[in-house]
């Protein structure tokens, strides 16, 4: 994942994932920055593609 953090610009490698639906109620995935600990929402990741 070479995605960069929209709030920080940081790279979001070695954040922490958390795919849709696992924290209970998040519809889509978001990786949490390792820099800045904002949450950076995924809307292509994972997820049942019907």
């Amino acid at each position: 994942m070479e995605k960069e953090c929209i709030n920080c610009q940081q790279s979001l490698s070695g954040g922490e994932l958390t795919d849709r639906w696992e924290d209970g109620n998040n519809e889509y995935a978001y990786v949490i920055c390792p820099h800045c600990r904002f949450k950076n929402i995924l809307y292509d990741y994972g997820g049942d593609d019907d």
